[in-house]
This record gives structure tokens, C-alpha cells and sequence, in this order.
């Protein structure tokens, strides 16, 4: 709410009498659309991967319904676009990024490969005159031995 915009904010828009509500989720704001027929409800969908789809979901609800005073102004970036942003900025040392398990779920690692074959630079956190020739981390234990090695490595339930 008090993030600032090009002119105004939404708490000083809602301080100057117009009617902003922060809701908790798109079926909140698909009710007071519902109960409120005759006024316009914009729902501010901001997030990642993974809020898109259900926002995606209540637009096709308020079309499934007919509910026409509902619509969404989507604010939604991808978490590869933020890496990329982060890995531009000048005089940024990256040593790594701890990246959301839960969007990593959805978009799979092939979408981080573009930032472990990168060159090496100090981004990455070493020098551009180091031996070393990527940027990209050393494989986990379970994946550097054979299947029956993994398996015997592997945590077992009870005695």
C-alpha cells in the first residue's frame, strides 16, 4: 500500500477517500465484486510463477459467471527475469542465489541453466583471470556415484 507510484500511492489514494481494500486472496475480491454490482473492482495481481495461475483462474471465473466489474491489472515477473536484472547491475558480486523452491518446482531447473553456463567474471565471485572456467556449482554428492551407491547413502525409516 505505500509503495510509491509515478504520482500517488494506494494509502494515499485510499486516505483521500477512495475505496481500497488489501484482500487475501482473488476469491475475496471476485465476492465484493459479486456483492457489489454497480462499482468497478481492479484486482492488483503482483507476484511470481506461481500466484499467476490462480489469478489467471479468477479471471476465467468472473468471465465464467458474467461478472463484468471485475478485472485484474497484473504486475506479475519471472524469477529467470530477476536473475537477469540482479547478474546485470555493474560492481555486483554474486557468490550465489538462493533461489524459491516452490517456483523452481513449477519452472524446472532448465530455466537456471542460462546462469551456470555463464562466463566467469566477478559476478560470479571470482576473477575473470581464475582457472576456473564456470560459474556453475558442483553437482550434490547423491548425483556423483553410481545408483547403488546413492541408494546406500540414502536415510532409511526404523531400525
Amino acid at each position: 500500500m505505500r509503495v510509491p507510484g509515478s504520482t500517488s500511492s494506494l494509502q494515499r489514494e485510499r486516505a483521500e477517500g477512495r475505496d481500497i481494500r488489501m484482500v487475501y486472496s482473488t476469491v475475496d475480491a471476485l465476492n465484493i465484486a459479486r456483492t457489489h454490482p454497480g462499482r468497478q473492482v481492479v484486482f492488483l495481481g503482483v507476484g511470481f510463477e506461481t500466484t499467476a495461475p490462480t489469478i489467471a483462474a479468477a479471471i476465467l471465473t468472473a468471465a465464467q459467471t458474467k461478472l463484468e466489474n471485475f478485472s485484474v491489472i497484473s504486475a506479475h515477473k519471472t524469477v529467470p527475469q530477476a536473475l537477469e536484472a540482479l547478474m546485470a547491475l555493474d560492481d555486483v558480486r554474486i557468490d550465489g542465489f538462493i533461489l524459491p523452491g516452490h517456483v523452481s518446482v513449477i519452472i524446472g531447473l532448465n530455466a537456471y541453466q542460462p546462469f551456470f553456463r555463464s562466463t566467469p567474471d566477478s559476478r560470479c565471485g571470482h576473477p575473470a583471470s581464475s582457472r576456473q572456467t564456470s560459474c556453475r556449482p558442483s553437482p550434490p554428492w547423491w548425483s556423483r556415484s553410481s545408483p547403488e551407491r546413492r541408494a546406500s547413502r540414502m536415510p532409511t525409516r526404523g531400525p
